[in-house]
């Protein structure tokens, strides 16, 4: 990955870091209040699910680099709108449909690129460190993003409550993404190649993952992850403000969220190391960050101090950090270069499922739940899954085992190996 490219992801990455420590305190003093932000963030999921696996296939087809430029454009446009309104749900809904269609736009486009131009140079071994490097500078950024713009929430709430000194600046930076990616960003090798057919390539990604079984459990375990982060993400801040509510403590979210993205970013470096180190090992990897996140995401219910809440909140996206270079590598090795887009694509749609069933029940249940009993009800879902799937993996495991003596008695009577029914498949 070249210096520029990392240039442009850090700005892509560092502008959104300054508007995560508040956006939804955006939200709830622009016109939203805690019934209606999961709902909110339900609109957003329904945008980004509409154009999802659309935008992956558009990317796969018509390049890499224009789908993610779209994608910039979209932000840009969705801010600036964000920046007019003063009290308005309906104005909030136009912004966070704009914003979502250009997430959709975005997820896969720009990271499917760079790993095919990685594969390409490297070979799938190096696939443990693009993954990684890709997830470090997205952290790094972000962090950086978000201490940057809890300084500057504490700053621009002298001038006004609505933080729409957080907003300008992550506009113009996107602006500034624009500009330099236009530059930089390297087109689209695949763009020089004639251009499949859509019922062709549509054919092409259903046989993936209906020959691929253990492919198609990753992904669909995005839905759970989905659950998972959109409980954190939706009600970590209103969270902390019953447990602070002292004046003049802004910077606070901001350190908050500056510490979960450096944890996230220390998981990612904790994963390549293990991956490369366990390559025989890295679905386990995997399984037990997996089971140690949905605990850590239960013992977090429960803090009920500042230490405590930045501790719990800090572990839970180590493992985060963990789980996600996991399920990215073991998903990368799986996906062919041309279906790539299309597979992360699919992917980040489970994940908006997940956030959208994540969003209704929310709003349903929170009164009567609480924030701290609907981490726990997400914390047992996704721990849930994920025994499924360790118990899948050790009866195909076993199953293995038990196949291997049969197939040794086969061979002195002049079978073949698995070479010879391939050969009569018409």
């Amino acid at each position: 990955m070249s210096a520029p490219v990392q240039l442009i992801l850090f700005l892509y990455h560092f502008s959104l870091g300054l508007v995560v420590p508040v956006l939804n305190l955006v939200l709830l003093n622009r016109g939203a209040n805690l019934e209606t932000l999961p709902l909110l963030y339900l609109v957003m999921a329904v945008a980004v699910l509409s154009l999802e696996l659309p935008s992956g296939i558009l990317a796969d087809l018509l390049g890499r680099k224009k789908i993610f430029l779209l994608s910039c454009v979209l932000n840009v446009l969705a801010f600036s709108l964000l920046i007019s309104i003063r009290s308005s749900l309906a104005g909030l809904m136009l912004v966070v449909i704009i914003y979502g269609i250009g997430r959709a736009f975005a997820s896969g486009s720009i990271d499917a690129l760079v790993i095919d131009q990685s594969i390409a140079r490297n070979g799938h071994g190096f696939l443990p460190q693009v993954t990684a490097r890709l997830a470090m500078v997205e952290g790094v950024a972000l962090s950086m993003g978000s201490i940057t713009g809890g300084l500057l929430a504490q700053a621009g709430h002298v001038l006004d409550s609505q933080y729409t000194l957080s907003l300008v600046c992550r506009t113009v930076l996107i602006l500034l993404v624009i500009a330099l990616g236009y530059r930089w960003i390297p087109d689209d090798p695949r763009s020089e190649h004639p251009i499949p057919s859509l019922p062709m390539h549509l054919r092409q990604g259903s046989r993936l993952i209906r020959t691929n079984a253990r492919l198609g459990f990753l992904i669909l375990g995005g839905i759970f992850s989905g659950l998972f982060l959109s409980s954190i993400e939706t009600y970590w801040q209103p969270s902390f403000l019953q447990i602070n509510s002292q004046p003049g403590s802004e910077w606070l979210f901001g350190l908050i969220t500056f510490s979960g993205f450096m944890a996230v970013t220390l998981g990612n470096v904790l994963a390549q190391k293990l991956l490369e180190r366990l390559k025989s090992q890295q679905l386990g990897v995997y399984l037990l960050s997996r089971l140690v996140l949905s605990g850590a995401l239960a013992v977090f219910a429960m803090q009920k101090s500042r230490l405590g809440f930045i501790g719990g909140y800090t572990t839970v996206y180590l493992f985060l950090g963990i789980s996600n270079i996991s399920e990215s590598t073991l998903i990368h090795q799986m996906t062919p270069s041309h279906m790539r887009a299309s597979i992360l694509s699919l992917s980040s749609l489970l994940i908006q499922i997940g956030l959208m069933r994540a969003a209704v029940f929310s709003s349903l249940t929170i009164s009567n739940l609480h924030i701290s009993g609907l981490w726990l009800v997400m914390a047992g879902l996704m721990g849930g899954y994920t025994c499924f799937l360790c118990l899948r993996q050790q009866q195909s495991a076993i199953s293995k085992r038990t196949a291997e003596p049969l197939g040794r008695t086969a061979e002195p009577l002049g079978h073949r190996s698995s070479a010879a029914p391939q050969d009569a498949d018409p």
